[in-house]
């Protein structure tokens, strides 16, 4: 079961980026500062952290090959990659009870 866990966490956090790191990715256009760069460094570090992931759990569920001290340090490092995102649905959240979001008024 930890193994199935780990195995769907590292496809999540290898596509879940995915878009954001292909819009900042770009001929003559990729930035090296500021924001988008740490966004950029974010993303590339969340998809090799999934593509880790998916190579622990697929060895742990089909090959029965692993540890299980390793697994869930892996489960754990993925979460984490995760908290930005949450924080950020949860900011969106707020705004929205607050009054001062994008949501126009007449809905």
């Amino acid at each position: 079961q930890i193994a199935g866990l780990m195995l769907i966490t590292g496809i999540c956090a290898i596509f879940q980026p995915i878009g954001n790191v292909a819009s900042l990715i770009s001929p003559g256009n990729t930035s090296t500062t500021g924001v988008p760069f740490s966004a950029l460094m974010g993303g590339l570090s969340l998809v090799s952290m999934g593509i880790i992931s998916l190579f622990i759990g697929y060895n742990q569920l089909v090959h029965d090959w692993g540890n299980k001290t390793l697994t869930l340090f892996a489960i754990l490092l993925t979460q984490t990659g995760f908290i930005p995102y949450l924080t950020d649905i949860s900011d969106v959240g707020q705004q929205a009870r607050s009054g001062a979001a994008f949501i126009p008024e007449a809905y």
